[in-house]
Parts: structure tokens; sequence; C-alpha cells
């Protein structure tokens, strides 16, 4: 579990490092807010579905709360906000936008799955139709505050989802 957990940490500090790609279509206090956002959405989701209604069980190991904590921080958010970044671009087409959509629900769904086969988490009462609906909820709740933001912003550039 510990090179696992010095992998994840890798991959979190390259994923942290390719934020900086993103700042022809969003700004720095863009990047913040977003991140934020969505950890907040993440972690409300988490909380009012997975741990009220005991869904999931955790391993009692430091290093696979840390390794799930990491996902769940760092990498989830920031693929999340490579989706939307993906959504105000104007050069993909519309064709490549559902394909990288399709690419970040089966990933982050799949994801569940592998927690369970790295045992780091035990499904009590969990499917594969309820990561559905917390991506879904997260991509949502995401999607419109992005949404919403930019129109405060005013960044209507008359290519992105959010112009008239």
């Amino acid at each position: 579990m510990v090179t696992l957990n010095f992998i994840t940490l890798l991959i979190s500090i390259g994923v942290l490092y390719s934020l900086r790609w993103m700042q022809n279509i969003f700004l720095s206090i863009e990047k913040i807010t977003y991140y934020m956002v969505i950890v907040v959405a993440i972690e409300q989701i988490h909380s009012a579905i997975l741990d009220n209604y005991k869904l999931l069980e955790f391993s009692e190991a430091l290093s696979a709360f840390f390794f799930y904590k990491m996902n769940q921080l760092i990498i989830f958010p920031i693929a999340t906000m490579w989706l939307l970044f993906s959504f105000f671009h104007s050069k993909p087409r519309l064709l490549l936008k559902m394909l990288i959509l399709g690419i970040w629900f089966a990933c982050l769904i799949e994801s569940y799955m592998l927690f369970e086969i790295l045992g780091i988490v035990k499904f009590t009462g969990w499917n594969f139709g309820y990561a559905i609906v917390v991506w879904y909820i997260v991509l949502v709740e995401s999607l419109c505050f992005s949404l919403l933001f930019r129109k405060m912003l005013g960044k209507c550039d008359h290519h992105d989802i959010v112009s008239p």
C-alpha cells in the first residue's frame, strides 16, 4: 500500500502541475474557485449519501485511507476541472466533448471498483448505479456553478456553452 500511496502522490503532483495548461481558458481565480466548489461537492455528496447510509466500510489501515483521500481531494476534482475545461474550450467538437464526458464517467465510476479490489473499501449496500448518481450530481453541481461564475465574470466569447 505504501508503493500505491507513493504512486498516487506522484500522480497528484502531476495533475496539479497540469493546471497551468488551462491558462488560456480559466483565470487563476476561476481555477481556485472551481477546485474548491468541486471538492465541496464531492465531500458533500460523500457525507450525505455514502457516510449517512453506511454504504461503504473503509479499511482500518491509515495508508488505505490516505490513498482514498488523495484521490478524493486531488485527482477527482482536477479530473472534473479538465472536463469543465473541455466543455468551455471552443476547439473540440461536440462529439469529442461527449467522448471526454464518457471517459470521465467511466474512470470515476470504475475508481470505486478499484478501491474495492485493492481492499480500501468494502461495499455494504453500494452498487454501480449509486456511483453513476453520485458523479452525475457532482457534474451537475460543478457545471451549474461554473456556468454561473463565468456569466458573472463576463467570460462569454460566443464560442462556449455559456454564450447566448
